[in-house]
């Protein structure tokens, strides 16, 4: 009896199995007979984007040199979020097709799976008046897939539903976050403007950093970069897309935040490519430990933390180098040590290799030749100690 049930049960598995393979063949033919591969092909040109919700405002982007938020509001728009939209329109396969003819034959029709009034819909604007529009309906009863319409196809596609998080978005999804879109590596140079008062301005020299003119704390001054470029909003504050909000940032309405040019600490850094990216930090704002800040490249008031406002307005005998030996290991080209009556010189060649000079010529260890110049670059006026060994450095800078 138990025999009888475990040859029926692997019966009806053999037909489901090849029931499933049946429909998935049947399925994939009829994806690859409908002569398209995903939801959108031979679209690399657009220049804008439009998406359209029943129950939200539009969402529209375009793009001259970069992309732009155009509506509900003007901002800047991380492209990243940009390219995984488009990937996802291009590169998602399509799972299922129904012709609208297999509709009318079993009786349903495209209101069934809400795509007579779509949930949201995508539209993509190349050159000219060519554009693409995908509307996208409801998921499927496995909730795998959702249902999709292609403008002037007729046909009803799934594709997964994992394509959704791409591409269901409003404007703030679209937006930079990022304070500084430049690695703190491609920074030639930065000004700190107090308010009203001083101006700073650090300049990179080579491998090292000078603030007014002196040198500066290459350590110091690559942390407040690192922190500066790897920061980002944590809430915007205006635009929004009220009803009430003025079209461009007024003087009141920057003065109401402590982002006028009185008040401000304003950051101004200078890159490589000729760019220069500016932002303002101004009054504590309601949430804990933040400040209000203007991106002026964004046109876009931000929370930030305070303690980035705190980073920038430090003292800047703060920033400066209070080594013995202000220098980079890279820019030390010969050594001396002096022990007593003992004396030791060594000198570096163009490709980065040490030899000995005295007390005998030879190949030197360019490995612990290097662990002893960074403990040197290192030393404080603290260490200094008249008993000690006398240490001498050149290096290819005057």
């Amino acid at each position: 009896m138990n025999n009888r049930k475990s040859i029926l049960f692997l019966l009806v598995a053999i037909a489901a199995f090849a029931s499933a393979n049946f429909l998935m063949r049947h399925f994939n033919s009829k994806v690859i007979a409908s002569g398209r591969s995903s939801l959108v092909e031979n679209f690399d040109d657009a220049k804008k984007i439009v998406i359209h919700g029943r129950d939200r405002v539009d969402t529209v982007l375009e793009k001259t040199d970069c992309w732009r938020i155009v509506k509900p509001y003007f901002g800047g728009v991380d492209e990243q979020v940009v390219m995984k939209l488009f990937d996802a329109l291009s590169l998602t396969a399509l799972t299922d097709v129904i012709t609208d003819g297999e509709l009318l034959n079993i009786g349903r029709s495209r209101a069934d799976f809400s795509l007579d009034s779509p949930a949201f819909s995508v539209t993509l604007g190349g050159d000219g008046k060519r554009q693409c529009r995908v509307n996208f309906g409801i998921l499927t009863p496995t909730a795998t897939g959702v249902y999709a319409t292609i403008d002037g196809v007729d046909a009803v596609y799934v594709v997964p539903s994992e394509i959704l998080k791409d591409v269901d978005l409003q404007a703030d999804d679209f937006r930079r976050r990022n304070l500084f879109e430049i690695s703190a590596d491609d920074v030639s140079g930065f000004d700190i403007k107090y308010g009203s008062g001083a101006l700073r301005k650090f300049m990179r020299e080579g491998d090292g950093w000078k603030v007014d003119n002196e040198i500066a704390s290459t350590k110091k001054v690559r942390q407040l970069l690192t922190d500066l470029t790897s920061a980002k909003a944590v809430n915007f504050v205006w635009p929004v897309g009220a009803s009430n909000e003025t079209a461009i940032v007024s003087a009141s309405l920057l003065a109401s935040f402590g982002l006028d040019a009185d008040n401000a600490v304003t950051i101004t850094m200078k890159g490589r490519d000729g760019i220069d990216r500016q932002l303002l930090f101004g009054k504590d704002a309601n949430e804990s430990d933040m400040v209000y800040a203007y991106s002026r490249n964004d046109s876009a008031i931000i929370t930030v933390p305070a303690a980035l406002k705190d980073a920038v307005t430090q003292e800047p005998i703060m920033f400066t180098d209070s080594r013995l030996f202000p220098k980079e290991v890279s820019e030390v080209m010969e050594l001396s040590i002096i022990d007593g009556e003992d004396a030791y010189s060594l000198v570096r060649n163009s490709d980065g290799d040490w030899r000995l000079e005295s007390p005998i010529i030879a190949i030197a260890d360019a490995k612990n030749v290097m662990t002893i110049v960074e403990r040197i670059v290192a030393l404080s006026p603290n260490d200094a100690d008249e008993r000690g060994v006398k240490v001498a450095l050149s290096t290819n800078t005057p």
